[in-house]
């Protein structure tokens, strides 16, 4: 995985699994997630997996192994927020570089598991979870998101600082 520089704030996201979907993307981010900007990509070094016992993918580390997905550009400071909330804490936050169809590069941000997970047999294709999973899942993902209020985590990333200066002092 490529670096990225410290001084270029990176606004960019690489989806590889449930965000392909066109449903889940309008599901999280709303009416505005058509006028996001979708370019396809690659990210290399890593395969996608699916989770045992779930429906969802992650990205395991494999030299020489490449994950088709999609760049995203557009996203605004509240649709940062749904998708991290959409995320969860199994995953985390994690700069990447992607390499575009066509021609070049981006650096972006991709969510990655948050902690070792058993992983099943084969690969996660979208392909089958849409015709296996996709129904079920828009209606837990719109229950979770239905539970999303900014200022939570607003409020909460403001008392872990507090907490972390309090100890300091």
């Amino acid at each position: 995985m490529g670096r990225i520089s410290p001084q270029k704030a990176v606004t960019d996201y690489f989806f590889y699994g449930t965000l392909l979907d066109a449903d889940v993307r309008r599901l999280v981010f709303g009416p505005d997630a058509e006028h996001l900007t979708l370019l396809p990509g690659k990210l290399w070094g890593y395969r996608r997996m699916a989770k045992h016992s779930s429906s969802v993918p992650v990205l395991v580390p494999r030299p020489g192994a490449s994950v088709a997905g999609l760049l995203v550009r557009g996203l605004d400071r509240r649709q940062s927020g749904r998708l991290l909330h959409y995320e969860g804490r199994n995953y985390r936050r994690m700069p990447c570089a992607v390499r575009l169809a066509g021609a070049g590069a981006a650096e972006a941000i991709v969510y990655v598991g948050a902690r070792p997970t058993p992983l099943g047999r084969t690969p996660w294709r979208l392909d089958a979870w849409q015709r296996r999973s996709k129904r079920a899942y828009l209606k837990l993902a719109a229950l979770w998101l239905a539970a999303y209020r900014p200022a939570a985590y607003e409020t909460c990333c403001r008392v872990r600082w507090v907490k972390r200066w309090a100890a300091r002092a």
